[in-house]
């Protein structure tokens, strides 16, 4: 994958007057940018955990229930997020194909 977004960075430098290599740029830096929040929201997740495990050793049962609720609510709405935008970068990937088939 991450040859395919070099051509594409590639075809930028060499041509941005082409409208398809506009939208094949526009396309790949939007994969690379969910890619990168992926990544983040994995790293993220991962924080909150050992957060949640800390605070839980150091408060009493009425503060950590609250805070292992609001935890995860957190990771709950990481989830979804992470799931949307799974789903907007494959209607994305659909685009580009079906953008790719008519030129």
């Amino acid at each position: 994958m991450g040859r395919v977004f070099q051509l594409f960075k590639q075809a930028k430098a060499e041509d941005q007057s082409d409208p398809k290599v506009s939208v094949g740029n526009a396309i790949a830096d939007i994969q690379t940018s969910n890619a990168e929040l992926d990544r983040t929201i994995g790293t993220l997740s991962v924080y909150l955990r050992t957060v949640v495990g800390t605070i839980e050793k150091l408060i009493d049962g009425d503060d950590k229930a609250r805070y292992k609720r609001l935890s995860e609510q957190t990771h709950e709405k990481l989830a979804i997020a992470a799931l949307q935008l799974s789903q907007q970068a494959e209607s994305l990937r659909s685009l580009s194909f079906d953008h790719a088939r008519d030129s």
